[in-house]
């Protein structure tokens, strides 16, 4: 049989589909007789690729690695704890600069009588500024001092007025921890907080920056903590005892308002009482008691004005006052001179247990109780009086 070129290629196309490509060919050419077969160009030497340079991307790495983003660090979240916190934008108030607020403009947490003798410790100027009579103009602007939003039915006037409150730039970090309530604002809804000049150059914020002011509430704090069974070695002894009843207290104190008067001393306070004194007036039967009961919770609150702040034991609500008990005709033992009444706007009169910061196991009262005191925390309701202590027998 012989095979025309064509059908030759149209089996070896069939054969190499299915069979060694030079056993193919060998095949055709025998199909062929001998004739010559058709040749077909050698298929491309391989060439191996060229290497491409990479570039030199720097401290970026290798171009299979991302570049390096550096860390972005999240505004801080406002502090959590016993107190309110609130955070919002700020401005600047106060001083003679302060065109902002009228000159015979006053404070609502400040009174007349506690400007120009010291007892803010700075916040005023020296003298009234020329041409105000105010007291948001008189103050120091580079005091720390602050107006904001407070709520009066969760912290009193005065209690504002014995505390310092914490206000912190989120934006950097930097807190004051010494900041003076003085005022209520701002006018402008959209802040939380004006702050004096100088509070502002110190966190290093300017209006309408963001602030956080984290307010220390009458609840706050730790619990109260008991007193131990027995003072620390070398600590102070507490020792107990003996007061007059009322009957008694005129021979024990005295019967006349001068001759109390000049027997009235003042008992050095550990710790900084309403921001402004170390000393409580009273009568020096009873001086010596009450130094030892203070010293006592001093130590006893590791030497530590916050400590003793949080307890409420730094707000002095008074203590020498010729007075009679109200709604009677029976003097008080303010009225001798020998009684104590502490943080009044957390332990209101009359108030329940629940209701006040102290109790029968709180530091104060036990320390007191055991120099032989009578808390008005042990009254019956109508009289219930937790603020108050007195050294007397009733």
């Amino acid at each position: 049989m012989t095979l025309d070129t064509t059908q030759i290629l149209i089996l070896a196309l069939v054969a190499a589909a299915l069979m060694d490509k030079a056993l193919v060919w060998y095949v055709v050419h025998l199909l062929a007789g001998g004739q010559r077969v058709p040749t077909f160009p050698a298929p491309p030497v391989p060439v191996p690729p060229v290497p491409v340079p990479v570039p030199d991307l720097g401290p970026l790495g290798p171009p299979d690695k991302p570049p390096v983003t550096p860390p972005v660090s999240p505004i801080p979240p406002a502090p959590v704890g016993h107190s309110k916190v609130l955070r919002g934008k700020c401005s600047y108030f106060g001083g003679p600069q302060d065109t902002g607020v009228k000159a015979d403009e006053g404070l609502a947490l400040v009174e007349r009588s506690d400007f120009g003798h010291g007892a803010w410790g700075g916040i005023f100027l020296p003298t009234q500024p020329a041409g105000t009579t105010g007291l948001a103009r008189a103050l120091n602007p580079d005091a720390h001092y602050i107006a904001c939003r407070w709520d009066y039915a969760e912290t009193s006037k005065k209690y504002l007025q014995g505390i310092t409150v914490t206000v912190k730039n989120p934006a950097n970090g930097k807190v004051a921890t010494d900041v003076r309530p003085v005022d209520w604002g701002p006018g402008i809804t959209s802040r939380v907080a004006d702050l004096s000049p100088g509070l502002m150059s110190f966190l290093g914020l300017n209006t309408d920056d963001v602030v956080e002011v984290d307010i220390p509430l009458p609840s706050s704090g730790p619990a109260q903590p008991s007193q131990p069974p027995a003072p620390s070695v070398g600590g102070t002894v507490l020792q107990r005892n003996t007061w007059p009843t009322p009957a008694q207290c005129p021979a024990f104190y005295g019967n006349d308002e001068a001759t109390i008067r000049a027997n009235v001393v003042n008992v050095q306070i550990p710790w900084l009482m309403n921001g402004k004194t170390h000393v409580i007036p009273i009568h020096k039967k009873a001086a010596d008691s009450l130094t030892r009961v203070v010293n006592f919770i001093w130590e006893q609150c590791g030497k530590s004005q916050d400590q003793v702040h949080k307890f409420g034991y730094d707000v002095f609500d008074g203590s020498f006052v010729p007075r009679n008990i109200a709604g009677t005709g029976t003097r008080s033992y303010h009225w001798y001179g020998a009684a104590i009444d502490w943080d009044a706007a957390r332990n209101p009169q009359h108030a329940t247990a629940a209701n006040t910061e102290f109790k029968e196991e709180s530091l104060i009262t036990t320390a007191f109780k055991r120099e032989g005191w009578t808390w008005g925390g042990n009254w019956s309701p109508q009289y219930r009086d937790a603020m108050h202590f007195e050294a007397g027998d009733q």
